[in-house]
């Protein structure tokens, strides 16, 4: 194999390496929050078998926020396996030496910057409800 070619297979190799990292971190954190989403569903459950309805229902929101996350870091999962694919098929092809330059251009990687752009939102909406928790929280004294 030609040095040019053992190079092209050898950056394919750690681009894919780094894609499925990445595909496994967010589906470590999409399993997080979806469990998250069905412990605070238990718990508004528990909460209306007890009476306590507003409980229940500030419960059952933030049920409702972490599948909501989790569905997003899903989408997010999905585009890096099929980035996986288009990475696996390039290395293929560069290995036989049948890379085009079409196939050569860099695979544009969006889903480190989605991933810090949904983490931001997602400390931004904690402080939200945090500070909306202060808030409604009557003053001391």
């Amino acid at each position: 194999m030609p040095r040019p070619q053992r190079e092209e297979v050898g950056r394919l190799k750690r681009e894919m390496q780094a894609a499925i990292l990445a595909e496994h971190r967010a589906l470590a954190l999409h399993d997080r929050h979806a469990q998250e989403a069905t412990r605070w569903q238990a718990r508004a459950e528990w909460a209306a078998t007890r009476g306590e309805a507003d409980l229940a229902e500030r419960a059952r929101q933030r049920a409702i926020e972490q599948r909501r996350l989790a569905g997003r870091i899903r989408e997010a999962v999905d585009a890096e396996a099929a980035r996986i694919r288009i990475l696996k098929r390039r290395m293929r092809a560069a290995e036989v030496g049948a890379l085009s330059p079409l196939l050569a251009a860099p695979v544009v990687d969006d889903l480190e910057a989605r991933f810090e752009r949904l983490q931001r939102e997602e400390r931004l909406e904690h402080d939200l409800t945090e500070l909306k928790a202060g808030l409604s929280k009557p003053p001391p004294g």
